[in-house]
């Protein structure tokens, strides 16, 4: 499905986005940050979605706000596909418009017991105008959870 990169696992756009990866590694080189503090780093934070990242993940601020610009960019350009499907849906989670007239709905995969993860599948608003349901353009939902 296509999501913006700011709401997948750093780890996989890394390792399965040739563009996110390059743009990862010229962040932490712009701030020279040794290659073996980077991979300490980025495997931290493999299963971490880079949107919700804080000061818990030990990624530097200049760093973090280097590649989370070039994310923007990069999903205008080149969007961002995270190989999955309705079929990998475990949860929905949703949040309803101060008016009550919207309701944007965060189809989540939560793993299993054995091995508990959070990754975003997808996002999609319904907007309820002059009496019709529509599809709506959405907006920022909250945090799910808090990382560190």
């Amino acid at each position: 499905m296509i999501i913006k990169r700011k709401y997948e696992w750093l780890g996989e756009l890394y390792s399965r986005d040739g563009r996110s990866k390059a743009l990862i590694d010229e962040a932490f080189a712009k701030e020279s940050v040794p290659d073996s503090d980077k991979e300490k780093l980025l495997e931290w934070n493999h299963y971490h979605i880079s949107r919700f990242l804080n000061l818990g993940c030990g990624i530097p601020g200049q760093v973090y706000g280097y590649f989370m610009n070039g994310f923007e960019q990069l999903d205008k350009e080149y969007p961002y596909d995270n190989g999955l499907t309705f079929n990998d849906v475990s949860d929905i989670e949703f949040e309803t418009s101060r008016k009550g007239n919207a309701i944007q709905m965060r189809f989540v995969n939560k793993g299993m017991a054995d091995f508990p993860y959070y990754r975003i599948v997808g996002f999609a608003s319904v907007e309820n105008k002059s009496g019709k349901q529509i599809i709506g353009n959405g907006w920022e939902m909250v945090r799910p959870y808090e990382i560190g």
